[in-house]
């Protein structure tokens, strides 16, 4: 960020308090590069902080149009040309090389899609795992709580997390139906059963 030399300030609002830019609807890329713009002369760069494969284009276009009144940081690797970002926050292992068995079975096409051609530059950071809120002390918090309720159970417990369907992976009823299958196929061997859903997970499912 110093080697640009931008002094990054949040958005002032009409009454004086700072702001993100959670008052722009839907990432108008035209209403942000306009308040960049407006902005920057007097109270510097606007910081925009994206995140996600959704929010790649919209990201790039608003550096694009307002480069010298935005900084933008891209959190996950955006897959592409890692120029069109101030700084890109990525996980570590997304660097990690394709095994020689994946490198025959994926074909050549997609392979930059899952894993970089190009080395982490200087205005790349990798972290450990992807971002998150979770600390020592939540997992030491959640350690307890849980050892209350589960300590109790018969042993062996299995646990089943479900999610919610993606562009990818498109479920319905009828995969529940298949779990549950497959649930009563193994829940004799199991001292205790517990499924968890996700907020994402469809009433019917």
């Amino acid at each position: 960020m110093a080697g640009r030399g931008k002094k990054l300030v949040p958005l002032p609002t009409e009454n004086g308090h700072s702001a993100g830019l959670s008052s722009v609807l839907e990432a108008d890329v035209k209403n942000i590069v306009r308040m960049a713009k407006e902005t920057s002369e007097k109270d510097g760069p606007l910081l925009v902080v994206a995140s996600g494969r959704d929010t790649i284009s919209i990201a790039s276009s608003i550096r694009r149009l307002a480069s010298e009144s935005v900084f933008v940081v891209q959190i996950q690797h955006p897959r592409s040309r890692l120029d069109r970002f101030d700084m890109v926050i990525a996980p570590q292992h997304d660097y990690y090389p394709l095994t020689p068995r994946a490198q025959e079975q994926v074909p050549r096409f997609l392979r930059r899609y899952i894993t970089p051609r190009e080395p982490p530059d200087g205005h790349v950071v990798l972290t450990v795992g992807a971002l998150h809120h979770v600390d020592s002390a939540a997992l030491r918090s959640a350690a307890n709580a849980w050892h209350d309720e589960f300590a109790p159970l018969p042993k062996p417990l299995l646990v089943v997390n479900i999610g919610g369907p993606t562009r990818y992976c498109r479920y319905s009823t009828d995969l529940a139906k298949q779990l549950i299958n497959s649930l009563h196929n193994v829940v004799t061997s199991c001292g205790s059963v517990r499924i968890s859903f996700s907020r994402r997970t469809p009433e019917k499912v």
